[in-house]
């Protein structure tokens, strides 16, 4: 296995383009993650209005949402308790996540304080904007950043 784009190199996970939607044999084309939300109409606020994924398809306490390349499933639990310890469930790798902030930015702004993150430059190559989600969790756009130069000895 290639250690290419691999953390452990020092190099930030960033797949060449043409290797992100390279057929597999066995037809595998996406990972889509699935939220379980104690509130779908909250939930769907957010997804829709601020972050403008689109609803695709539609069940009692069910929905399928995409956003260009990106899909999402969120199924409404009802009762669900919040996580003990926010973690970040969903990541959306993006060209530009400054540029991605700033067109949602209006619906961001809204947002209670201490639900939106960055964006900021994390130590393991990527610059990253973070949104908390309807469950407590976090869903992260990141791009990947240059490797800073080690100073010279």
């Amino acid at each position: 296995m290639s250690d290419k784009g691999c953390v452990c190199t020092g190099k930030a996970f960033a797949p060449e383009r043409s290797q992100l939607y390279m057929p597999h044999r066995h037809g595998i084309h996406q990972v889509t993650p699935f939220l379980h939300v104690p509130d779908l109409e909250a939930a769907l606020d957010l997804l829709t209005r601020v972050l403008r994924f689109e609803v695709l398809y539609t069940e009692a306490n069910y929905r399928y949402l995409r956003w260009g390349p990106a899909g999402l499933r969120v199924l409404e639990e009802r009762g669900r308790p919040a996580p003990d310890e926010a973690r970040m469930t969903v990541y959306v790798d993006v060209d530009d996540v400054d540029a991605l902030h700033e067109a949602l930015l209006p619906g961001l702004s809204a947002l209670p304080d201490g639900d939106v993150e960055g964006p900021v430059d994390q130590s393991w190559n990527q610059r990253e904007l973070l949104v908390r989600l309807p469950d407590g969790n976090w869903i992260a756009f990141g791009q990947a950043v240059a490797t800073p130069e080690a100073p010279a000895e």
